[in-house]
């Protein structure tokens, strides 16, 4: 009866800022943090290695030699 007073869980999310050899998580050989939506890993990426949004290849940005990928954790 009083079921609407109850907050519904969801299943938050998560994301990581990640160095990769490639354009391929699987070449992944570090981390840089958890962050809480896609927006924020994103805008941690542009503004620490100043990136522009065009700069953008699926979910990597290329800094010199290697990919810094936003990965989806949960």
């Amino acid at each position: 009866m009083f079921n609407f007073f109850k907050k519904e869980e969801k299943a938050k999310e998560k994301y990581k800022v990640v160095f990769c050899d490639t354009n391929d998580l699987a070449t992944k050989f570090g981390e840089y943090g958890t962050y809480e939506t896609y927006e924020t890993a994103d805008h941690v990426i542009r503004m620490a290695w100043n990136k522009k949004r065009e700069d953008k290849i699926n979910d990597g940005y290329q800094v010199d030699d290697a990919w810094i990928i936003i990965e989806k954790i949960s």
